[in-house]
């Protein structure tokens, strides 16, 4: 094994040190360029598909060469287990990519945080050490690419993805990327053999491989699915977005409408006496709109940034720390440090209670958090606390300024705040929302002569299959009393089958692809009343959708057994698979297992039909 191990690292020796040479030179650059620390999501991910692509282009190749026939049994027949051979392999590509990979990114980060005014945090370092798993799980799915009979097993990497790619903290996300190098191993490993075209032997083995082969299916078939089906409603012209006007009554036209449009569509079937009084006034008032678009908080170690986390002033570059919950400037010209911005403004210690998002609204720029908005001054130097909620309430919306009050959107209620006050605004009075904040897609308000109107607009989740929408209106007195004036079922823009595709393509899989979002916190705002982000577990389903469910399901055992044939091995466990996960698991079979070979039919012999005869 030891043998082996060295040979492996003799073998990429010189391209290995050629490519940490380079990439260390390119970090360099890169940095030298920009705060590649700082930058928003988009850019991480595309710099990470690099690397992985790196990662890939190397099993691809090192895998590769071992396929031909004499090499694979050279590679294998040899005096020692076959577990040691494949430790061997996986040991020397480790180090090889640790080396090209995660100590020069490990070691640009360090030199930042030395030499440089710039904010650099632990989660920096974690996401260099992220940065080189994410490699090796390419490096572990190119070698199962190359080692599978399928070629369809490329398919295995959307697990990864799906678990790993999300605004977490790294103290959550590096552990699991073990947990995924980890499985993924015992899954290469299981393809490490000398009948590459053989399925894995041990039941554990094909456990451990069609489980996340068949989750990793099931998002490919959604995705694609979806596609392919809004492609061709496009190309008919009769996609919901692409039409000249969009469906009446439906999400995409509330969400098209001007403020005074939607009010007016809200008041449509108001029964109340003063709403032709009102229906004459909106258009004069100008309502304003407001989008419940902060749905998710920065996370505090994040790996990444949601959005640009800093702020800026004529010199000055502001980059929240993670590490010390407060702003850390630096002159953008000299690159010198400028000190800190805390919670009481520049010069503070004051610590933020959480990581807080730059939003800027009627030209006022504000830091929010889930639970706080404060404003900053003109001068920027000052930074005053404007709202502070308490329990379970967070903010779903920046304040803006609707006529003579200040409005807030959060996740129970919308709230009006007295204007021009020196440090908390003083509320004038609130509407509890009357449906589920995650469904709420906007909120428009006309302050008018005899009090405020209001509605809501509950739809924002109807193509997820989220149920029946809803826009509700309510007036408001000058008393602060609040009254539901009118309400309208919205229509549906797409088809049911559509709006629940992910769930009865497969239930069991849409639930476990769902719970990495109930167990793990990325910052979303939750519900009232909600503990978890478990919405994907509480939609109605109607019956057209569970009968799809069922189709989809019988289709999928069927087709497992015309693949398997009437004596395919563990005959029975793949058709119970297919009944209970659905086309996620026929790919997964066919993935795994061999098309069972048809026997010709027997033909008689001439001298037995003579003597028959």
């Amino acid at each position: 094994m030891l043998d082996l191990f060295i040979s492996e690292c003799r073998r990429f020796r010189t391209p290995a040190i050629l490519f940490a040479t380079a990439n260390s030179m390119l970090l360099l650059l890169a940095n030298q360029l920009a705060d590649i620390l700082q930058e928003r999501r988009e850019i991480h991910l595309v710099i990470l598909a690099l690397y992985m692509l790196c990662g890939m282009a190397f099993a691809l190749y090192q895998f590769g060469s071992y396929r031909q026939p004499a090499r694979w049994i050279w590679l294998l027949h040899r005096p020692l287990p076959r577990w040691r051979v494949f430790a061997g392999v996986m040991l020397a590509s480790a180090l090889l990519i640790a080396l090209c990979v995660g100590i020069p990114s490990l070691a640009a980060v360090g030199i930042l945080d030395a030499l440089t005014a710039r904010t650099v945090d632990a989660r920096h370092y974690l996401a260099a050490t992220q940065l080189t798993l994410f490699t090796l799980i390419a490096w572990l799915a190119g070698s199962y690419i190359v080692l599978n009979r399928s070629k369809s097993a490329v398919v295995i990497l959307v697990l990864p993805m799906l678990v790993l790619l999300r605004m977490a903290s790294g103290l959550v996300l590096v552990p699991l990327a073990c947990a995924c190098v980890a499985l993924l191993a015992f899954i290469v490993y299981g393809a490490f053999k000398p009948d590459r075209m053989a399925p894995p032997a041990s039941i554990a083995g094909k456990l451990a491989t069609a489980i996340p082969l068949q989750i990793s299916c099931y998002f490919v078939l959604l995705w694609a699915g979806s596609t392919l089906f809004q492609y061709g409603q496009v190309l008919s012209g009769a996609h919901p977005f692409s039409m000249p006007a969009a469906p009446a009554g439906g999400h995409i036209e509330a969400t098209r409408a001007l403020g005074s449009e939607n009010m007016l569509a809200g008041l449509a079937g108001s029964s109340d006496p003063r709403a032709a009084g009102w229906r004459r006034q909106i258009p004069l008032v100008k309502p304003g709109s407001m989008l419940p678009d902060q749905r998710q908080y920065p996370v505090r170690h994040m790996l990444s940034n949601e959005g640009d986390a800093r702020w800026y002033t004529d010199a000055a570059t502001w980059s929240f720390s993670h590490d010390d919950m407060r702003y850390q400037g630096m002159d953008r010209r000299r690159g010198t440090a400028l000190g800190w911005y805390g919670a009481a403004g520049y010069g503070s210690g004051a610590a933020f209670p959480a990581p807080p998002a730059v939003r800027v609204a009627n030209h006022r720029g504000y830091l929010v958090t889930p639970q706080q908005a404060y404003q900053i001054g003109q001068d920027t130097r000052q930074l005053t606390p404007r709202v502070a909620l308490a329990g379970s309430e967070q903010l779903l919306h920046v304040p803006t300024k609707i006529g003579a009050h200040v409005y807030l959107v959060t996740n129970h209620r919308l709230l009006a705040y007295k204007d021009g006050a020196a440090g908390m605004w003083p509320e004038a009075f609130s509407v509890r929302l009357a449906h589920d904040a995650s469904t709420l897609a906007r909120v428009d308000v006309a302050e008018l002569a005899e009090g405020t109107l209001a509605t809501f607009t509950h739809s924002a989740r109807m193509a997820d299959g989220a149920g029946e929408a809803r826009q509700v209106t309510v007036f408001v007195d000058p008393a602060g009393h609040a009254a539901q004036v009118g309400q309208r079922a919205m229509t549906h823009d797409f088809p049911r089958l559509f709006e629940h595709k992910d769930w009865w393509l497969s239930p069991v899989l849409h639930a476990v692809v769902a719970l990495p979002d109930l167990l793990i916190d990325k910052g979303m705002v939750l519900d009232a009343g909600q503990k978890r982000f478990d919405n994907a577990y509480l939609a109605v389903r109607p019956a057209p959708v569970w009968f799809a469910a069922l189709a989809v399901s019988l289709l999928s055992a069927l087709a497992a057994l015309w693949w398997l044939g009437p004596r395919g091995s563990q005959r029975r466990a793949w058709i119970a698979a297919c009944l209970l996960l659905g086309p996620a698991a026929f790919c997964a079979l066919a993935i795994l297992e061999p098309r069972a070979r048809r026997e010709p039919a027997a033909v008689a012999q001439p001298d037995a039909v003579a003597a028959s005869g």
